[in-house]
């Protein structure tokens, strides 16, 4: 009986120091850009870090899509401690000029710039481009805005 009670006081003065803990603000990051892209008629596909590089050549039509394109970040947004902590004072705005490049080594071809969508359709970004005529066979990257699309050409 005593080991019973000795137990039930431990575990109650466990649970009252636990009580005093407060947690920090909890640590997060914005989720990244993401880009879709297509050659020709072809349903776009996400670009992902382990993708293979995208077969492209001369005069492809690429439409390229993205979304969370946006400046700040606001990744909490409520009052209290942990993940319900402060509201951040970065508040997120569709990017102004997000730009479309196709590189090659020290080449670059400008391809369109447009703004960013806004929140409620996740800060969308369209282009309808094609491949320029001059580039040569080889690896290449279309950089949407911060995102790196590797793509090998074809003549």
């Amino acid at each position: 009986m005593r080991s019973r009670a000795l137990v039930v006081a431990m575990l109650l003065g466990t649970a009252g120091l636990v009580g005093l803990w407060v947690p920090d603000r909890a640590a997060a990051s914005c989720a990244a850009p993401q880009v879709w892209v297509a050659v020709g008629g072809a349903t776009p596909t996400l670009v992902t870090e382990s993708a293979p590089a995208l077969v492209v050549r001369r005069g492809d039509r690429l439409v390229v899509r993205g979304e969370l394109f946006h400046t700040g970040c606001e990744d909490t947004g409520s009052t209290g401690p942990g993940c319900s902590g402060p509201p951040p004072s970065d508040r997120e705005r569709p990017m102004a000029d997000v730009a479309l490049t196709l590189q090659q080594g020290a080449s670059a071809w400008p391809l369109g710039s447009t703004a960013a969508g806004p929140r409620a359709e996740r800060y969308p970004v369209a282009f309808d481009v094609v491949v320029p005529d001059r580039v040569a066979a080889g690896a290449a990257t279309l950089r949407v805005g911060s995102v790196d699309v590797p793509l090998a050409v074809q003549v």
